[in-house]
């Protein structure tokens, strides 16, 4: 029996991936493997999983039998302002739930098709383009957000609620006493050896906003 807890936390995607390829030859060897994870996408790769929240179980089966917990259809949309959309729908259509999952808005609804043809004209009606628009299968992330919310017996899930309160500035920037900046890097080089990691990088992270840096 191995029992890896978050063994992946942190670590870069490439050795994620190779770290899982270790784990299958483990496995194939008869090994069972309890693995806890914040990735779940990484859970998408197990035999069964568990979805837990504040130590409450709140769902455990095979990932296809989990995703069938989630009730009504997902909606996909994908438009340059995806920001834009999430804040118009949400105002505006009338659905189980409207998520924010990066460049895309995923809805929860009971029609599809009445869905989409709704969605469209709410956003033609804003001048937000949407690219695409189409019922898709929810992942476990998109379970887990709507079972979230039946537990708690909200109207919206938490990352919901976290999502309707940022979209509430307008366009997500510092308010401008607070647009200063709170970090500012000039030509930033780190090198190895020979192999330089970093070639003169300049960057400012300003107060009041989120700042990824990938790479």
């Amino acid at each position: 029996v191995l029992l890896l807890d978050e063994p992946t936390n942190g670590v870069d995607p490439v050795s994620r991936r190779d770290f899982w390829r270790i784990l299958y030859r483990i496995l194939k060897d008869g090994a069972a493997i309890l693995v806890t994870t914040a990735y779940l996408d990484e859970a998408e790769r197990c035999n069964r999983v568990g979805l837990l929240d504040r130590g409450r179980m709140l769902a455990q089966g095979a990932p296809a039998e989990v995703k069938r917990l989630m009730r009504g259809s997902l909606i996909g949309l994908h438009g340059p302002d995806a920001r834009g959309m999430y804040r118009q729908l949400r105002a505006q259509l009338p659905a189980r739930s409207i998520s924010l999952f990066g460049d895309k808005v995923h809805v929860v609804c009971e029609n599809p098709a009445v869905c989409i043809e709704q969605a469209r004209a709410l956003l033609e009606q804003a001048g937000l383009a949407c690219d695409e628009a189409r019922e898709i299968e929810p992942s476990l992330e998109d379970v887990f957000v709507s079972v979230l919310g039946q537990s708690d017996g909200a109207e919206g899930s938490p990352a919901e609620n976290a999502a309707g309160a940022l979209s509430a500035s307008p366009g997500l920037g510092p308010t401008p006493a607070a647009a200063e900046s709170a970090v500012q890097v000039r030509n930033l080089t780190r090198a190895f050896g020979r192999f330089v990691a970093v070639d003169r990088i300049s960057f400012d992270a300003q107060r009041g906003r989120i700042f990824g840096f990938l790479g």
